[in-house]
C-alpha cells in the first residue's frame, strides 16, 4: 500500500484521480479488500504499467524494529532474508526496467528503536527518525535499501487497522532517497486486517503485510512513479489472497499474493506448505556393516597316559564398515490428497475439505485450480 501521505500529495496530478488508487485517506481498508480481489480476478492484461522511475534491482532490507517489545523480530528478519533470497524475488524479475534488472536481495542488517517515549505517532515521526539513522551512519543506504518499521502494540500510528493495514514510501536523507515501510503490530484489534490477514495467526499476519509492502517497495519505491496500475501497486491487486514460499534458508513462509503480469493474475507463491517446503536438496546416508566371523580349529592328540590334550587357534575377527552417501533433488508441490491440484471456478473462492481450506486460484500456470491454503477453517 502506498503511504497516505503520499496519495494526498500526489492524488491532484493523477489523470484517473483518486480511482487510480482503492486506499486513500478515509478508506476503510478492510471494506476496500474484495473490490481488490475483483479488480484482480478481471484485470486486463498488462496490469502493471511502468512510470518510468527507479525499481530495487536487488534489494537490501534493513528492519527496524520501533521499541523492545515488538513481537517477532527474530522471526521477521530471518522472514526477510528467507524470502529476499527465492523465487518471490524471481517473479518479480517481470518488472526489471530497461536500466534495472530486479534480481534477489538480502538483510543487511536490523535496529531496535529504544529511546522512543510517545505512544501515538505519526509517519513524520517515523521519517523524522530514519534521517537521524541514516545521518548517525547506523544505516548506510544505497540504491536497493529498504527500512520496514515494525511497531509494538506499545505504539501506534495514525490510521492503522482502519485507512491501512501497512503502507510504504520514501523520504529525502543527508545520503539520498531512502524507501521505507510501516507494519503496525498485527495482534489484537489488528489480527484479520487485510483479509487473509495470517488467518488468526499473529507471525502469519506479519507475514502477510510484511511480504505486501517489501514486492511494492521493490516494484514502486517511490510512489507513484514505478509500476502501477488502475487498482494500485502488486500487492494492491491481489488482497486479501495467501500462499506459501519456500526461503533461501529452506524454510516454508506466509505471503500475499502478487499480481504478475506474465501470468495475468495473481501469484500465489510456490507450491510450499508449512512442513512440505519445494524443492531442495535431500542427503541419505546408508551404512552398511560387513562382519567377517573368525574360524576356530580343534586339535586332540592322546597321550601314552591316556591324557587327551585340547589346543585351540582363533583367528581374529575382522569388522568392517561401508558408508555410502546418496545425494537427490527433489520437488514437492505442496500436501497432496483432498482436492488438491483440481480444476475451479471462482478465483478466490474457497472450500473445506477433510479439515482443510482451499482456495481457488492460479497456483501454476494459467489455469484456475484448488490449492492448499491452510489446515483448518471449516
Amino acid at each position: 500500500m502506498i503511504s497516505p501521505l503520499t496519495l494526498v500529495a500526489v492524488a491532484s496530478s493523477l489523470i484517473s484521480g483518486a480511482s487510480a488508487f482503492k486506499r486513500f485517506p478515509g478508506a476503510n481498508e478492510l471494506a476496500v479488500h474484495q473490490s481488490l480481489v475483483d479488480a484482480a480476478a478481471n484485470a486486463p492484461a498488462g496490469g502493471l504499467q511502468y512510470g518510468g522511475g527507479a525499481v530495487l534491482p536487488n534489494v537490501e532490507i534493513f528492519p527496524v524494529y520501533f521499541g523492545a517489545d515488538t513481537k517477532f523480530q527474530a522471526e521477521t528478519t530471518a522472514f526477510y532474508g528467507g524470502i529476499s533470497n527465492s523465487v518471490f524475488m524471481d517473479m518479480m524479475a517481470q518488472y526489471s526496467t530497461p536500466t534495472q534488472k530486479i534480481g534477489r536481495g538480502k538483510v543487511v542488517g536490523s535496529y531496535v528503536v529504544t529511546d522512543n517515549t510517545k505512544k501515538a505517532i505519526t509517519e513524520s515521526d517515523i521519517t523524522a527518525y530514519l534521517q537521524r539513522l541514516v545521518s548517525a551512519g547506523t544505516i548506510k543506504p544505497n540504491a536497493n535499501t529498504y527500512v520496514p518499521f515494525h511497531l509494538p502494540a506499545s505504539v501506534s500510528i495514525s490510521g492503522q487497522c482502519s485507512t491501512f493495514c501497512a503502507f510504504h514510501n520514501s523520504v529525502s536523507t543527508s545520503a539520498g532517497q531512502v524507501a521505507y515501510g510501516v507494519i503496525p503490530d498485527q495482534s489484537g484489534a489488528c489480527l484479520g486486517c487485510g483479509g487473509a490477514g495470517g488467518q488468526g495467526d499473529a507471525f502469519r499476519a506479519v507475514q502477510d503485510s510484511a511480504s505486501h509492502e517489501l514486492a511494492e517497495a521493490v516494484t514502486d519505491p517511490r510512489p507513484v512513479t514505478g509500476w502501477n496500475g488502475s487498482g494500485g501497486e502488486i500487492g494492491d491487486l491481489c488482497n486479501p489472497t495467501s500462499g506459501f514460499v519456500t526461503g533461501g534458508d529452506g524454510q516454508v513462509y506466509f505471503i500475499q499474493g502478487e499480481w504478475s503480469n506474465s501470468l495475468n493474475a495473481c501469484w500465489l507463491g510456490d507450491g510450499s506448505t508449512p512442513g512440505h517446503p519445494s524443492g531442495g536438496t535431500k542427503t541419505t546416508t546408508t551404512t552398511t556393516t560387513t562382519t567377517k566371523v573368525g574360524t576356530t580349529t580343534t586339535k586332540v592328540g592322546t597321550t601314552a597316559a591316556t591324557t587327551t590334550t585340547t589346543t585351540t587357534t582363533t583367528k581374529p575377527v575382522t569388522i568392517s564398515a561401508t558408508t555410502k552417501t546418496t545425494t537427490t533433488t527433489t520437488t514437492t508441490t505442496g500436501t497432496s490428497g483432498g482436492i488438491q491440484g483440481t480444476p475451479c471456478t471462482g478465483f478466490g473462492t474457497t472450500k473445506c475439505s477433510a479439515g482443510v481450506t482451499y482456495q481457488c486460484a492460479y497456483w501454476s500456470g494459467n489455469s484456475l485450480t484448488w490449492g492448499k491454503w491452510y489446515v483448518g477453517g471449516c
